[in-house]
């Protein structure tokens, strides 16, 4: 498994991890000469530190160079001896030697639950990689939990540090919509994108190569939703306007190309049963499937004792298993109350009546 700090030559300045690590060692007001002797014992052959400085400019250049040079392990053993007497720095260098890539997260926010995504979680690692496969098609019947793997995406773009678009109905009408946002991401304004006089193949073709040349260094990672049927159902016809899926599959098709693949991710939601384009090789797309029935008690626990680790709550290894078995019973019981709800909705109902309890018996 990748570690999220020590396999990486860039810091992940946007997780809280890092940003709290760094917080921490400005916070310790050591001054110039001590924070370039502990810089340079992690390493020979440093960049000097830039003066004059601050030390929240200083500490952040050394996380930056270190984490470059793959040093990072020994800062945290040089802060360690330096500072063993903070109870907060050493929390947050051993939060930093135990943290789990953003894929592997479970809980992302208290509004936001990722249980059962282990294949979506696999899909999506692989994708933003180096995998030749930059491309994912989400697929499930409705209400399976198929928009959720956006949030996963979201927090791997975070680490990564690239941009993350989101599109679905609602946010866009048309395909012109769509393309619109994409150059407004990466900052563009709509006087950039190339005006149609082909077909829309051929159109579709240009924006892309247009798209290339303008990102530069930016990486922009985009999900689409919403590019099935209304309730699944063909006869009801496309929940987006089906120019919007012809342009992605373009899109998709570019990601052969290494130069456009280093700068886009494009993660398709919904993509139902519709046949792939007969020119997608094999190996530049993968997909996942959602099931509601998929989560089980196992998922629940895993999750709690990810959330009470986060909250600083102690539960004990048995009440967290009995918890997770209440919130699958109780989401799989069908009272009236929860009968209209679908089964994720209910498990997500339950949970967050369970960590209410948890919060208010705490406090």
């Amino acid at each position: 498994m990748e570690h999220p700090f020590f396999d990486n030559v860039a810091y992940p300045w946007n997780r809280s991890d890092a940003q709290e690590l760094h917080r921490l060692l400005v916070l310790t007001e050591l001054p110039y000469a001590g924070i370039d002797l502990v810089y340079k014992k992690c390493a020979e052959g440093l960049p000097p530190l830039t003066m004059p400085a601050n030390a929240t400019n200083l500490w952040k250049e050394v996380l930056t160079n270190l984490s470059a040079k793959g040093a990072l392990r020994a800062l945290l053993i040089q802060v360690s001896i330096q500072f063993a007497a903070s109870d907060p720095i050493m929390k947050a260098v051993n939060a930093i030697q135990l943290a789990k890539p953003a894929v592997d997260i479970k809980f992302v926010s208290t509004e936001i639950f990722i249980l059962d995504c282990e294949i979506h979680r696999e899909a999506i690692s692989k994708m933003t990689s180096d995998a030749i496969a930059k491309t994912v098609l989400v697929r499930g019947l409705p209400k399976s939990g198929k928009s959720h793997c956006r949030h996963l995406l979201k927090s791997v773009a975070d680490e990564k540090g690239a941009e993350m678009l989101y599109i679905c109905d609602g946010l866009v009408a048309t395909v012109e919509e769509a393309i619109e946002s994409i150059f407004s991401s990466i900052g563009y304004g709509p006087e950039n994108i190339p005006t149609k006089v082909t077909t829309n193949d051929a159109w579709y073709r240009t924006v892309c190569n247009k798209l290339k040349s303008l990102a530069g260094e930016k990486k922009l990672w985009i999900a689409v939703d919403d590019l099935g049927y209304i309730d699944g159902d063909p006869s009801l016809g496309p929940i987006l306007d089906t120019k919007i899926r012809e342009f992605f599959e373009q899109f998709a098709l570019f990601m052969l190309d290494p130069s456009f693949a280093k700068r886009f991710r494009l993660l398709l939601i919904n993509y139902s049963e519709i046949v792939v384009p007969t020119k997608w090789k094999a190996q530049m797309w993968t997909e996942t499937r959602t099931d509601e029935k998929n989560i089980q008690t196992i998922h629940v626990e895993e999750f709690l004792k990810e959330w009470s680790a986060y909250s600083g709550i102690n539960i004990i290894e048995q009440e967290l298993k009995q918890l997770a078995v209440q919130v699958i019973e109780q989401a799989d019981e069908l009272t009236p109350e929860m009968s209209q709800l679908c089964r994720l909705e209910r498990i997500h109902t339950i949970l967050d009546l369970k960590i209410d309890e948890i919060q208010r018996r705490a406090s």
